[in-house]
């Protein structure tokens, strides 16, 4: 069987949501292999990812804290969190 392309992952990723059935479930039925499910579904999210930066306004700075507003919501960063958590929060509020 020749290797799938990204497309074609994308279209099986497409069918997995509208099945309704768990990954698990699908992979299964379909006779594939969940983790290079889960990988192609990663590739895929990371290669969308340029197009789904959330736009977060600055709106102020202090000593001690970044204020960010995101939609009505604001919230308070301490100067010394983590970059990467800050990644890994707007993204989850993208999701």
């Amino acid at each position: 069987m020749p290797r799938r392309t990204l497309a074609d992952w994308n279209t099986i990723v497409e069918q997995q949501q509208q099945s309704g059935l768990s990954i698990v479930a699908f992979c299964k039925q379909q006779k594939l292999n969940t983790k290079s499910f889960y990988r192609s579904r990663r590739l895929i999210r990371d290669q969308d990812l340029p197009n789904k930066f959330l736009s977060v306004a600055l709106t102020s700075v202090s000593e001690h804290k970044i204020v960010l507003e995101l939609d009505n919501a604001k919230l308070y960063i301490s100067l010394t969190c983590e970059p990467v958590w800050v990644a890994q929060l707007l993204k989850t509020y993208q999701a």
